[in-house]
């Protein structure tokens, strides 16, 4: 990599997940303190970014407050440089409980679980442009309504309907504490595997709150998709 490479990306790392020239080893980047407790760490960088990205926001309540301010940060930060002519799509992600009452009991008493629906709600329907600041606004606010609204993290749920766009110049930005409680792993490494087979880059933003132990699966499935990591931490009960 050339020094202008290296300082063109040192800059742009510096604002967001944005445009990586050449590669990086992960053991050379640093983390360092930002705000209220909470430390940022570009983990590995990647691809750049296409002008086609499809966004996948976890919407679960573990993402609420701080995690959410912190991942609402990049993203903007992120599409604020999105060229004039990019297209995007973004989805909310979570898997919430089914309950029904328990047999013999009467609507409304005692309930149990019954099984679980992925809900990935889009904020449009089809690729969209981002022509001014409203549309960022707006995209926000839509954000902000849909995180905190129970349920759990299911992964795969979300990488497979970003990978099911057929366009060929796609990207995926995963945002997500990264906890897993979803089907299995094998389930969330076949789903990374098709992206990488399609040539599909998967950039990550992970929210590490507490335990942090979320960091480790966004951080591989950046690296075996040759996207870019960054993960946001801090220690401390969640």
């Amino acid at each position: 990599m050339t020094y202008s490479g290296r300082v063109l990306v040192g800059v742009l790392f510096s604002l967001a997940l944005v445009v990586a020239v050449g590669r990086a080893s992960p053991a050379t980047a640093e983390a360092r303190p930002v705000d209220d407790g909470w430390t940022r760490e570009i983990v590995c960088v990647g691809a750049p970014m296409t002008n086609r990205l499809a966004v996948c926001m976890d919407a679960t309540g573990s993402m609420s407050g701080a995690p959410f301010e912190k991942a609402m940060r990049e993203v903007l930060t992120i599409l604020g440089m999105f060229p004039d002519d990019g297209l995007l799509k973004v989805y909310a992600f979570r898997v919430q409980n089914v309950h029904s009452p328990w047999p013999g009991l009467p609507q409304g008493g005692p309930q149990r679980i019954v099984g679980s629906k992925p809900l990935n709600t889009p904020w449009r329907t089809s690729w969209t442009q981002l022509p001014d600041s409203e549309a960022l606004e707006e995209l926000a606010a839509w954000m902000a309504a849909e995180v905190g609204c129970g349920g759990h993290t299911d992964l795969r749920i979300a990488i497979d309907e970003a990978v099911k766009n057929p366009e060929e110049d796609l990207s995926i930005l995963l945002v997500s504490d990264g906890v897993h409680l979803g089907p299995s792993g094998e389930a969330v490494v076949a789903t990374v595997a098709t992206a990488k087979k399609r040539g599909i880059p998967i950039h990550t933003i992970a929210i590490a709150e507490g335990t942090g132990k979320g960091v480790p699966l966004m951080s591989s499935i950046a690296k075996q998709t040759g996207g870019a990591c960054i993960a946001w931490s801090r220690e401390g009960p969640r």
